[in-house]
């Protein structure tokens, strides 16, 4: 997998007696069946300062590669109602998520690995949090750990504070990429398998 995209389509004009009706003409040169998709970047040399000034609008920060200079500090916390310690440590020039169970055994508390990824993409402007995804056997998931500005740290993910919280195992779909991304499509016939064709533009502060 290469990442996530979407390309808008036109809605079909509804057949009348079986016969479709042709598409409407229109004077915006956008909305033709033949468009392609051409990115953020090609508006630029028209439009620079409605381009910088949605750079720095919160959609225009919804999603992004992650950039190891922008992202919170490396930290680690336990969740006590799932008996898991959650880590972030950049290593290797990438930041990684870790999860590890909480052992009360002879083993010491937290040495005992359950998974970890690599971050792939950040999501949100980070006006709120900010929440990441990470690439799992070419599917998308998401981390279980999320930054919140208003406590300056991380904590768990929306929906995880639960004993039986999913881990790195919640899919990331259509239905979250459609609003996040610039473009996304399921790959290889799977729901949850993206094919990326650059999606996002840089995050800016």
């Amino acid at each position: 997998m290469q990442g996530v995209t979407v390309e808008p389509t036109l809605p079909a004009a509804a057949p009348l007696n079986g016969v479709r009706s042709p598409a409407r003409k229109s004077e915006f040169l956008n909305t033709g069946p033949d468009v392609k998709y051409v990115g953020s970047e090609a508006c630029r040399n028209c439009h620079a300062e409605h381009t910088e000034t949605f750079r720095h609008s919160a959609m225009g920060r919804s999603m992004a590669e992650i950039d190891l200079t922008r992202e919170p500090p490396d930290a680690a916390f336990d969740h006590p109602l799932s008996k898991r310690r959650y880590e972030v440590r950049r290593r290797d020039g990438k930041m990684w998520h870790r999860e590890l169970l909480l052992s009360s055994g002879s083993a010491a508390p937290g040495e005992i690995l359950l998974a970890e990824f690599p971050v792939k993409y950040v999501v949100g402007s980070g006006h709120h949090s900010l929440t990441y995804l990470v690439e799992a056997d070419g599917f998308l998931m998401e981390s279980p750990v999320t930054w919140y500005r208003s406590g300056e740290k991380w904590g768990m993910s929306p929906g995880y504070d639960a004993p039986e919280q999913l881990g790195f195992q919640r899919e990331t779909g259509q239905s979250c990429l459609i609003c996040h991304a610039g473009q996304s499509r399921a790959g290889a016939a799977r729901r949850h398998r993206g094919r990326d064709r650059r999606h996002t533009a840089a995050r800016s502060d």
